[in-house]
């Protein structure tokens, strides 16, 4: 197997570890991903991606971190990812992007009452590194 998708499927597999680790915790109790919490709120400006979390973002994330790792095992696994790369690269920015947009909005509504805590940050890291991950393999090879 190449070195590209081997180190694709690594970050493709903590991205989908982090959607089960915690990612905001107050006074000892912690809400990880996949936490569902229902309710009627009026959202405001960042209380929308706030309420991602609350209706389970962690499980969308897992099924895109699940298609960039089955994009590494797609066509001839010898060779670095052809065109296919470009929507690993899609898949990363995505998942990154809700992470940071889901730390905004849990640090405007809760910010003196609770901490994020490492599932959020290694989601966010995992998204940059299979976006990345194309390039710098693409980079080594020449």
């Amino acid at each position: 197997m190449h070195k590209q998708r081997i180190a694709l499927i690594i970050a493709g597999g903590l991205g989908m570890l982090a959607t089960f680790l915690p990612w905001r915790s107050a006074m000892g109790f912690s809400a990880n991903g996949t936490h569902e919490e229902f309710g009627l709120y009026e959202l405001t400006d960042w209380e929308i991606f706030y309420q991602l979390q609350m209706i389970g973002a962690g499980w969308f994330t897992l099924c895109i971190f699940a298609i960039s790792i089955a994009i590494a095992f797609s066509g001839k696994i010898a060779e670095p990812l052809g065109k296919i790369k470009f929507l690993s690269i899609s898949i990363g920015i995505i998942n990154a992007i809700i992470g940071i947009l889901l730390i905004i909005a849990i640090e405007n509504k809760f910010a003196p009452f609770t901490f994020l805590s490492n599932g959020l940050y290694l989601l966010i890291f995992a998204g940059i590194a299979v976006s990345v991950i194309p390039f710098i393999s693409a980079l080594a090879k020449k």
